[in-house]
């Protein structure tokens, strides 16, 4: 007869095993008084945030299913609409997300990403330190340009080819196993990226973030920001949103050098071995093979690359042009899916050429396209779709339900201090992107703040600035901006490496941005 277990025992085998399906369950129930609050509307908005916040955080059950919560229970709670909740998962910036994946896709069917970062590694050198600067300066540089996702579609990839190149080279670990505990004594293991992987995917995803701040056109959030003062744009704003892009830029790229490439350490202790020197010719004989294999397909897919770069800069000035001017007709999304349709049409080689020629084939077959369909499957995030898609989601339901303002209203009654006021508008500005859309939750706190600062009399333009700031400063889920949402769903991120990267820059970015801000508003011509 087998040994009784102590009842002590039971139990903690029974939590530890189970304690995913006890979090799924008593989360909504404890936090369920907020439901009966007065104004009911806003309650149970908050309600719904701070669950899905808590799912997200945790992460107890894959991202993917955490984010229909918003089509279920926003309904259900007298929210939103159905329609209104599964329009919102289909904006022109969730399509600009899903046609970024598709390039990404064709840069790595077409091998270009392995080629760039065999180039880059040949030019740069094997140090992750250095690769982790080059890398983010690129990207920040890259999403000041164009939009974000589209600025990560290019590096992520390229990142990742990195990362498989080093791994080859024995200079660090692209993925590492880590024991995932199945029952009392047992576990399996599992592969989850190094901590050089999660400093470059991280990195880049940051990077295109901060560079939404480089100028007020730069981001969604800045265009809502360029609704409120397009015709009363001052140089300070310029010098702002410039200072503090790139003094943020530099402190988060030290800090996750420090959190993830552990710097001021040994190469033994950060289980990072290369000698540059020695690896040089080993960089020239791979490069060698990439092209013996042929680089008709680099080549072609490249040139499309660079159109697609050079078509997304011009449609920026286009759309500056249409938000001047109030009709505002084609965004990115269309132009973007244009890119997609050539690559979905076009060959990845020239043999075709042949026949105009009269010269014979290399083979009687049919080119394969720079995109086939059978490669999206295999590639593509799809559950990240749903993930940034119930951003977008929480954004429209934070707008409908009032909840930003009623919060507010709240604060504004506390203290007469514009200082403390701008504190605390902060302080909700990042609470709130957390889950929701930056653009829209932007939308909405700039109104509000603005209005108010006109009340007290206050120089509104700065304090606009300040939450337009604040609220690209979106570093702590991979719900939180669709930067973090390219980069987990590529890079198989989890929330807590995001977490832990994220606090720091958060931290930061708020005193930075406080300070400054303060500063225009003492001294103008600063």
């Amino acid at each position: 007869m087998e040994e009784d277990i102590k009842f002590g025992k039971r139990l903690r085998n029974c939590c530890r095993i189970h304690h995913n399906g006890f979090f799924n369950f008593l989360s909504p129930l404890v936090l369920l008084p907020l439901v009966f609050r007065e104004p009911t509307l806003e309650y149970r908005t908050l309600y719904l945030l701070i669950l899905s916040l808590l799912w997200y955080t945790v992460d107890v059950i894959p991202q993917g299913v955490t984010a229909v919560l918003p089509m279920v229970l926003l309904p259900i709670f007298g929210v939103m609409s159905s329609t209104e909740v599964c329009m919102s998962y289909t904006q022109d910036s969730q399509m600009v997300f899903v046609l970024a994946c598709f390039m990404a896709i064709a840069m790595v069917n077409n091998r270009l990403d392995r080629f760039l970062a065999l180039r880059l590694l040949r030019t740069i050198g094997v140090n992750p330190m250095r690769i982790l600067a080059f890398l983010m300066v690129f990207t920040f540089i890259l999403s000041a340009l164009i939009p974000n996702a589209c600025a990560c579609s290019l590096m992520i990839p390229t990142a990742r080819a990195m990362l498989s190149i080093l791994d080859e080279l024995g200079v660090c670990r692209a993925l590492e196993e880590r024991d995932m505990e199945i029952g009392d004594g047992f576990s399996s293991p599992s592969a989850a990226p190094s901590k050089v992987a999660n400093a470059f995917y991280i990195g880049i995803g940051f990077a295109a973030n901060i560079g939404g701040m480089l100028t007020p056109w730069s981001s969604e959030a800045g265009y809502e920001f360029l609704k409120i003062y397009k015709s009363n744009l001052q140089i300070g704003t310029f010098i702002t949103s410039a200072a503090t892009s790139i003094l943020l830029l530099t402190f988060t790229m030290v800090y996750l050098q420090i959190a993830f490439l552990l710097l001021w350490r040994s190469k033994r202790k950060k289980q990072i071995t290369f000698d540059a020197a020695a690896l040089t010719p080993t960089l020239d004989v791979l490069i060698q093979g990439e092209r013996e294999n042929g680089v008709a397909d680099i080549i072609i897919t490249g040139l499309l690359m660079i159109v697609y770069v050079f078509v997304l800069i011009g449609a920026r000035v286009v759309e500056e042009m249409q938000y001047l001017n109030d009709t505002v007709l084609i965004k990115y999304s269309t132009l973007v899916m244009l890119i997609c349709l050539v690559a979905f049409v076009c060959p990845n080689n020239c043999s075709h050429l042949n026949y105009f020629l009269c010269r014979e084939p290399n083979s009687y077959k049919m080119s394969p396209s720079i995109l086939p369909w059978s490669a999206i499957p295999k590639l593509m995030p799809w559950n990240y779709f749903l993930v940034y898609g119930s951003s977008l989601a929480y954004g429209m339901a934070l707008e409908k339900s009032g909840l930003p303002t009623y919060l507010m209203e709240h604060l504004e009654g506390v203290t007469n201090n514009m200082t403390l006021k701008l504190m605390g508008f902060m302080v909700i500005a990042i609470l709130l992107t957390l889950l929701g859309a930056n653009h829209l939750v932007a939308r909405v706190l700039m109104m509000e703040a603005v209005k108010w600062a006109t009340l007290d009399n206050e120089q509104p333009l700065f304090v606009a600035l300040a939450l337009c700031l604040t609220s690209t400063v979106a570093f702590l889920l991979p719900v939180s901006s669709v930067s973090n949402c390219f980069t987990a769903g590529w890079g198989n991120l989890k929330s807590k490496d995001m977490i832990i990267a994220g606090v720091g820059p958060t931290l930061f970015g708020y005193f930075l941005i406080l300070g400054v801000i303060e500063l225009q508003r003492y001294f103008p011509l600063f």
